[in-house]
């Protein structure tokens, strides 16, 4: 019985760090975006007694950013898989660390095979017919840059819906 009160107590801890850290997030995310900036991170960084240089703020940041989009989330910020990751995983259907033009095409059924092989074309940078984690993330950022400035909200051709 006390191993089952244990693990609550750890639980309900656990529980307290992250919204600890989600109010910390959000205070420091000044335009609620959902983003911090490494400016941001700076700020925290510096106002909970962690003086760093430049470098090793650029260096934690970039370790932190695991998505390469140049802005944390609150996932990567505290540890959490992000979303990028969650499809990266869905989409990588043999854990091979690849999203080949057929397990692509398997999760995003609605995209035609000229749309596939025009999203490859220019995201695939090693030109060798698969998306490897870095070029997915640069495929799914452009696709949330070009959905965020569009003034409908739609997705870059490549990725838009037929």
């Amino acid at each position: 019985m006390s191993g089952m009160f244990a693990l609550k107590a750890k639980h309900k801890e656990r529980e307290g760090r992250l919204k600890d850290l989600k109010d910390t997030f959000h205070k420091y995310d000044a335009d609620g975006d959902g983003q911090l900036t490494p400016d941001d991170f700076k700020s925290i960084m510096k106002d909970s007694g962690h003086e760093m240089s430049r470098e090793e703020l650029e260096i934690m940041f970039a370790e932190k950013d695991r998505d390469h989009d140049g802005f944390l989330s609150f996932e990567e910020f505290v540890g959490l898989e992000t979303k990028i990751e969650k499809a990266f995983k869905a989409m990588d259907r043999d854990g091979d660390g690849f999203i080949t033009k057929s397990e692509f095409k398997k999760i995003c059924r609605n995209l035609t095979t000229e749309q596939v092989e025009a999203a490859f074309a220019k995201f695939d940078k090693a030109g060798n017919g698969k998306l490897n984690y870095l070029e997915f993330c640069g495929m799914m950022n452009a696709r949330k840059h070009s959905a965020s400035s569009s003034p409908n909200g739609s997705a870059t051709p490549e990725m838009a819906h037929k």
